[in-house]
Order: C-alpha cells, then structure tokens, then sequence
C-alpha cells in the first residue's frame, strides 16, 4: 500500500502527530504521520517569521476568514485570543478567539501565517505574532531533510526518519 508522503518546508524543530493537524481520523489511516524531531529546521532561511497586525487589521482578517462563524470581537483586545493549548510539537493546537475554540490551522490560515508554530504578544492595539517553521508541519520537512541529508545521511535513512513505520520497496 502507498504511503501518504505529506511533506512541508520548515518544522518549528519537530514535525507533528497528523491528528493535531488533520483530525483523529486520520492517524488511523496514516501512524506513521507522526511527531519526530527535525533539529535541523532552525539554521533554514524562513525558520523564524514575525507579524504585525492593528486590532483592525486582525479583525478583518477573522471576519473575512469566519464567514459563516465571525468570532466575537467586540471585548477588548486582550481577551479576543486566549486560552492557547500547544502540541508537544510546540503548535497551536487550539485557542479561543473571541469566544470561539478555533484550531491552530484554522488561525494560521485565517491571519497569513506562515505555521501555527507561534506566539503572540498585543502591545499599544497591535498583534506581535512570532512564528517558527513553514508549513502544516506534518510528515517530511524539506529543511530538515536537507540538513540531515548534508550530513551524510541517505534518502532511505530519511524517509525512514521521516515516515517511521514504513517500508521503502522498488517496484
């Protein structure tokens, strides 16, 4: 059976369980879509990304993301993101977001980041988001692989490291 190679660019120095990402349905089609580090990551151009959103600019982007759902924004501005839960991956798993549990996917889409490898600071009515990584974050990390790659591993020894459980078979 083929496997499913999901593969992003930069991992915040680990990749991620498929359920965090993709749903628990998920991990029962493809274990070995699993958490494993990527140490390499950070060295890689891209690793680190900062934003910087006004309260505006940040409620626009959940209102137009949202559409159907708008989140409640009208509190203050330091209770409209909260409770953050993280991965063992360091993503953001979920959050509250004006009253409403949203995923880290659904926040990394709806603000343009570039992972939901992040952390927030609100400072004088602006979002400060730092984001580590590029991607979803589940199986191959393509800077990862480089870096292990450099270091004299094989394609085999990285699509095993990458994809654990699997076999790799010429056909």
């Amino acid at each position: 059976q083929l496997a499913l190679t999901s593969y992003f660019a930069i991992s915040p120095g680990s990749t991620e369980n498929v359920e965090n990402v993709w749903g628990t349905g998920s991990y029962q089609e493809h274990p070995y879509l699993q958490a494993v580090a990527s140490p390499g990551d950070c060295f890689s151009d891209g690793y680190l990304s900062t934003l910087s959103l006004s309260e505006e600019e940040l409620r626009d982007a959940v209102t137009s993301y949202f559409s159907d759902d708008i989140p409640d924004l009208s509190g203050s501005p330091d209770t409209w993101l909260t409770d953050i839960e993280y991965t063992p991956s360091h993503l953001v798993k979920t959050a509250q977001l004006g009253g409403k549990t949203v995923t880290g996917s659904q926040l990394r889409s709806a603000l343009g980041l570039r992972s939901a490898g992040f952390q927030f600071t609100l400072e004088e009515g602006v979002f400060h988001f730092t984001v580590h990584g590029w991607g979803h974050c589940v199986g191959m990390s393509q800077a990862g692989a480089v870096f292990l790659a450099k270091r004299g591993a094989s394609y085999q020894e990285i699509l095993q490291h990458y994809y654990p459980g699997t076999e790799l078979v010429s056909g």
